[in-house]
C-alpha cells in the first residue's frame, strides 16, 4: 500500500509541475532540417566524444559518432541537463558547440583525411547555449532547430563561412522541398 501510495504522490507531483524544467535532468538535442536539394551529413564537435573544445574548429578525427546522412531532417538527443546552460556544461561544452554540415557527395568522393585536410564542409556552425533556446521549437523545447541552407532566422548564429556567403550561394528564397 505504501508504494502505490508512493506512485500516487510521485505521478501527481509531475502531473502538477507546470514546467519541470530545472528539476531532473533530462536529453537535450538537435534537429538540423535539410533544405537543399541535396542529401547531406552532419557531424556534432562534442568534446565528450571529440576531445576538441571551441575555439578549435579543426574536424575531428573520428567522424563516426554523429555523422548521419540527412534527406530532409535529421537530430540526435545529445547530452542531458535540466537546464540548456547545464547541458552545455555537464557536456563539458566551455562557450560553443561546433557542428559541421558536409554534403554527401564531397564524403563518397574524398577519404576522411582529406576532408579534414582541406576542411571540406558546406558550412559550420557554432552554437552557443543561448543560440540553443532561441531556436528551440515550441513542441519540443529541449530540441534546438537549426537548417542548411540557414535561413533568415540563422542570420546571428555564428557560422563558417559566414551567413551571407553560405545564402549567395544558394541564393535568396530558399524554401523547404
Amino acid at each position: 500500500m505504501k508504494c502505490i501510495k508512493a506512485l500516487f504522490i510521485a505521478a501527481f507531483f509531475e502531473a502538477s509541475c507546470v514546467s519541470c524544467e530545472g528539476l531532473f535532468p533530462q536529453y537535450y538535442g538537435l534537429a538540423i532540417r535539410n533544405l537543399s536539394n541535396r542529401p547531406i551529413a552532419f557531424l556534432i564537435a562534442d568534446p565528450l566524444n571529440t576531445g576538441i573544445h571551441y575555439p578549435d574548429t579543426t574536424i575531428p578525427p573520428s567522424y563516426f559518432f554523429y555523422l548521419e546522412d540527412i534527406d530532409s531532417l535529421g537530430g540526435l538527443d545529445f547530452t542531458i541537463g535540466t537546464s540548456w546552460k547545464d547541458a552545455y556544461q555537464r557536456a563539458e561544452i566551455e562557450d560553443y558547440l561546433s557542428v559541421f554540415i558536409f554534403d554527401m557527395d564531397t564524403l563518397a568522393k574524398y577519404s576522411w583525411e582529406e576532408v579534414m585536410k582541406n576542411y571540406l564542409i558546406e558550412v559550420r556552425y557554432d552554437l552557443s547555449w543561448r543560440d540553443m533556446i532561441e531556436h528551440r521549437g515550441d513542441k519540443y523545447p529541449r530540441v534546438a532547430n537549426i537548417c542548411y541552407p540557414p535561413d533568415s532566422n540563422m542570420k546571428n548564429v555564428h557560422m563558417y563561412p559566414p551567413f551571407d556567403i553560405v545564402q549567395n550561394k544558394w541564393g535568396p528564397g530558399i524554401t523547404p522541398r
